[in-house]
């Protein structure tokens, strides 16, 4: 799903646009292709944040049902 917003993206929009969207566009697959499903960002600043970062580590995998990747320059963290 596309999501549109007014302004500039920071970290707090990032995680508020992922907390009420992510989970929703993922139902619409059916349970048996969760494990096919990836979902990529890019090492923009709101994506590779601490505080996006330590958001998407607190959620558990079943919230977002499928696997994630952030790259950013240290490492890259797959849930």
């Amino acid at each position: 799903s596309l999501v549109f917003f007014d302004g500039r993206l920071n970290s707090a929009k990032y995680i508020d646009i992922l907390e009420n969207n992510l989970a929703v566009a993922l139902e619409k697959f059916p349970a048996q292709q969760s494990n096919k499903i990836w979902y990529q960002q890019d090492n923009a600043r709101p994506h590779v944040s601490a505080k996006a970062e330590n958001g998407f580590n607190s959620k558990s995998s079943s919230e977002y049902n499928g696997k994630h990747l952030i790259y950013s320059r240290s490492k890259t963290i797959k849930i």
